[in-house]
């Protein structure tokens, strides 16, 4: 991208500041998964308001996603009742807030279930992880991938079918940025 996708611009926010509102909205407490290093990013933390406790420091970010996906499950703090971890990409600012909401209710309505969204016959992301399999996930071991983690727990994955295109875009080059800024933001600059 040439520079950091969560700092960019989306509407009247930075990419992390619309979708902390978002998911704040829809899901309650929200964590960011971040370098301890990363200055910018710390900054427009304590901008947009995310508590240094709802920050989670990746030491080995540097290693792929999966890392992250790692120490977002085992970090301890979560909010008393919480029963599932929605894992979120920050390249998404363009998905329709619906989808997650329709996410978020299946998996009240299936408890011990993960839930992720299928858009084009491709499963896509966010996911949302029951409380009770993070560390089932994040400490084995033998899962170097999250489609290691969710092959392993194939039976407990429901793909729920959602019409929102934005689960399909990605935001990793500057065209593509552009182009999602002009499709799905109402009043692109």
């Amino acid at each position: 991208m040439g520079q950091p996708k969560p700092l960019l611009a989306w509407g009247e926010h930075t990419v992390i500041g619309h979708l902390t509102s978002l998911y704040r909205r829809l899901a309650g407490q929200v964590r960011v998964v971040c370098r301890a290093d990363d200055a910018p990013l710390l900054a427009e933390l304590d901008r947009i308001g995310v508590p240094p406790s709802d920050r989670v420091f990746n030491l080995e970010a540097a290693s792929g996603m999966f890392s992250s996906v790692k120490v977002a499950l085992q970090q301890p703090g979560w909010r008393e009742g919480t029963t599932h971890i929605v894992l979120a990409l920050v390249d998404q600012p363009q998905i329709d807030p619906e989808s997650i909401a329709r996410l978020l209710e299946a998996a009240r309505s299936n408890p011990g279930r993960i839930l992720l969204p299928l858009y084009e016959g491709r499963r896509r992301h966010p996911i949302v992880f029951p409380v009770v399999l993070a560390p089932l996930i994040a400490g084995n071991a033998r899962f170097e991938t999250l489609r290691d983690a969710l092959h392993a727990h194939h039976e407990s994955v429901i793909a729920l079918q959602v019409a929102d295109p934005g689960l399909s875009t990605d935001l990793d080059t500057p065209a593509q940025y552009d182009a999602a800024v002009k499709r799905f933001l109402p009043d692109p600059p």
